[in-house]
């Protein structure tokens, strides 16, 4: 397997670096560079109409395209430029990271794959939109598509232990409220068994157990022996914008049709996921 990654970020790296396969991967800029040749990625910039050529000869090359950019206020900014995926001759299958956002707000009920999408933001609107357009792009070319709507991402060196160390954790209270999230771990396990099976299908990348955001942070103080911040409720709290909007959506996430094809979860809650993290000291 020969794999493409526009957009390298975390999660894509997480997956490259417990993989055999060969990798090519995206980013905006060279600083980065180091950082995917460490993660088993042969970086390129992208958008880069300066060397669109060595681009095209790459694409000519791989197997299995994985789309991790998020769209802009136009659509897919890889979508617009239809004739570089005109290279992927060679494709069998096709990955597009997503998010859970594009649900929208269910009053925290539990939901599968099934439920109906009512995004209310602007970035979740423009996600579906973007599914939509992958999927009309599959069906043309007649190549397997995994729609994978991830929920909140931790893992080493992005988690509840790196904001307690930094001072900046918050124990925000919001009555009812919960998050759904996945460790990079379990991320990098999917897409390997996805992109090995070419599994096809819209799937929700989410952990057992959606839990109050305020209880990570508890137990994580706990772990390190240190006493929680004070809760603050979240009609008080000082929060950005964008931090905010998350709380506009509860939903409980079921990952039952993930686990249905075989999926065996390395981290079923935060909770196994921290207590392995800090036993390992492979948080950081």
């Amino acid at each position: 397997m020969r794999f493409f990654i526009f957009g390298a970020g975390y999660s894509a790296c997480a997956f490259a670096r417990q993989s055999n396969a060969d990798f090519y991967g995206t980013t905006r800029s060279e600083n980065r560079f180091s950082d995917l040749e460490k993660a088993n990625i042969k970086p390129l910039i992208f958008p880069n109409y300066n060397s669109q050529t060595n681009l095209e000869n790459t694409l000519n090359q791989i197997t299995h395209l994985i789309i991790s950019i998020p769209p802009d206020e136009t659509g897919d900014s890889l979508l617009r430029q239809s004739s570089l995926l005109d290279h992927t001759k060679k494709l069998e299958w096709i990955g597009y990271l997503s998010t859970i956002g594009v649900y929208g707000d269910h009053q925290g009920k539990w939901i599968d794959e099934t439920a109906p999408c009512y995004p209310k933001l602007e970035r979740n609107k423009a996600r579906l939109q973007a599914e939509n357009e992958w999927t009309e792009f599959a069906k043309l070319k007649n190549i397997p598509l995994a729609i994978l709507r991830l929920g909140g991402i931790y893992g080493p060196g992005r988690n509840a232990f790196i904001k307690l160390t930094e001072n900046k954790a918050r124990r925000i209270i919001k009555k009812d409220q919960v998050f759904n999230r996945i460790h990079s771990d379990d991320i990098a396990g999917i897409l390997n068994l996805f992109s090995q099976n070419k599994v096809r299908g819209i799937y929700n990348l989410v952990d057992c157990e959606p839990a109050p955001p305020q209880d990570v942070i508890t137990y994580a103080s706990t772990l390190m022996g240190m006493i929680p911040p004070i809760e603050q409720s979240f009609e008080e709290a000082t929060m950005s914008s964008m931090a905010r909007s998350f709380y506009n959506d509860n939903k409980r996430i079921s990952n039952r049709k993930l686990r249905s094809i075989g999926y065996l979860f390395k981290y079923q809650n935060y909770q196994l996921a921290l207590d392995a993290m800090w036993a390992s000291g492979n948080w950081k």
